[in-house]
């Protein structure tokens, strides 16, 4: 669940393109920057309908599942008017006015139908998963079981697409931690963060090291990070900006 980044016969093979400078015994070179589920989403869909993969069915689950973000992002923000104890009338025109910079603006409206990738993908579960979350603050449901599972859920799903996940999930974590001090029911989330955090890494790390193994795996990340961040190895300059 993951492309291939070379083409279908033996001159494409073993072609070291700065990317992951690792190859598979038949020479190929996969893309592992991010986690698998932007890649797994799509495929299941298509499989559910019995139909191959195509630009238009990528633009039409794209567009769908932007509009999903932009009804929790309603929600969301009034969501945040109602827990600020700002006035409802204030709240709508916020939520109309952060709505319409979402869908409309060029750049959202150029990603969104050019571009399935995860940066793209993951601010949906961003949207909701943050909504949820001051959802259970708002109804004071901390610890109820029904509202932690959705909870690990979409945690799950937003550090399985992006790690933008892990870092929100940290942040939340030690915002957790310090209010459970007075709270602690606020230790209910906090498990059910670090629970689906780990999880999510650790079923990245078994699927892509399944690869070359987990050694070579750690070395294509920091080779990549080194390359992509500006330090390469052997330059004089150090960091080239």
């Amino acid at each position: 669940f993951t492309p291939l980044m070379n083409y279908a016969g033996a001159e494409n093979k073993f072609i070291n393109n700065n990317a992951p400078e690792k190859f598979d015994e038949e020479g190929n070179a996969y893309y592992l920057s991010y986690p698998p589920f932007t890649y797994i989403f799509p495929y299941v869909i298509f499989k559910f309908f019995h139909t191959e993969p195509n630009v238009l069915g990528i633009r039409i689950i794209n567009l769908l599942w932007q509009f999903i973000g932009a009804v929790f992002l309603f929600n969301l923000v009034l969501l945040l008017f109602k827990l600020s104890g700002k006035e409802k009338k204030n709240s709508m025109f916020a939520a109309f006015v952060a709505v319409s910079f979402f869908l409309f603006n060029p750049a959202s409206l150029f990603f969104q139908q050019n571009l399935w990738m995860s940066d793209v993908v993951v601010i949906p579960f961003f949207i909701v998963a943050s909504w949820w979350w001051l959802k259970m603050i708002d109804e004071k449901k901390l610890s109820s079981p029904k509202h932690l599972f959705v909870f690990f859920l979409l945690v799950f799903l937003f550090n399985y697409t992006e790690y933008l996940g892990a870092v929100w999930s940290f942040l939340l974590s030690v915002f957790c931690f310090v209010r459970s001090f007075k709270n602690k029911k606020f230790l209910f989330p906090l498990f059910v963060l670090i629970l689906a955090t780990c999880f999510a890494m650790v079923l990245m790390l078994l699927q892509y090291s399944s690869v070359w193994g987990v050694n070579e795996f750690f070395e294509m990340a920091k080779n990549r990070y080194s390359y992509r961040s500006g330090y390469e190895t052997g330059n004089e300059n150090g960091i080239v900006l």
